[in-house]
């Protein structure tokens, strides 16, 4: 939203939607997991709704400070194509999906976001203001995931009334993939 704001482009989301997985099971033509089904339900939700379809397409991050990259699963990483696909495709060419990063190829992925709007007709774009836009966004996502870590450690550090873990005992344990 960020991004797109930054540059003056019209947007509509589907934040909200309560019942994306069962929408998206019904049109995703095979049994997928609940992310993945989710997907779908948000494109089915939003096909009437706008113009394109932003869906990029990422296939790897790296750590903060680091040189290791993790590989998002088959299906987060085509999720998509394959979500272009329901109608019978029919939407495909509605359907904007360049490769990104925001750690790794972040010029790659600058150029092939404007690359992207350029083909979808978007006027009065540059690539510099492509750029400054995905900085822009960058910058805003990772000021938020580092407030959220800070509020964890604040919280993690507070009394939580009855109930509170002893000292050294974990209070939550998350476990999950990349995109939980």
């Amino acid at each position: 939203k960020r991004f797109f704001s930054s540059l003056g482009i019209p947007f509509v989301t589907s934040e909200g939607l309560a019942d994306a997985v069962a929408q998206g099971r019904k049109v995703a033509g095979a049994e997928f997991c609940a992310p993945i089904a989710a997907l779908h339900g948000h494109v089915a939700h939003l096909v009437d709704k706008a113009d394109f379809l932003f869906l990029p397409f990422f296939l790897e991050e790296s750590e903060p400070d680091s040189r290791a990259h993790r590989m998002y699963c088959q299906y987060t990483q085509y999720s998509s194509a394959l979500a272009a696909g329901i109608d019978g495709g029919r939407i495909r060419a509605r359907c904007l999906m360049p490769l990104m990063s925001f750690s790794r190829w972040k010029e790659r992925t600058k150029r092939e976001l404007y690359e992207t709007l350029d083909r979808a007709g978007v006027p009065r774009l540059t690539p510099a203001l492509v750029a400054r836009a995905f900085d822009r966004a960058v910058a805003f996502q990772e000021a938020a995931v580092r407030r959220l870590q800070k509020r964890f450690r604040d919280e993690e550090k507070s009394d939580f009334g009855a109930g509170t873990a002893r000292d050294g005992e974990p209070r939550v344990l998350l476990i999950g993939r990349p995109y939980t």
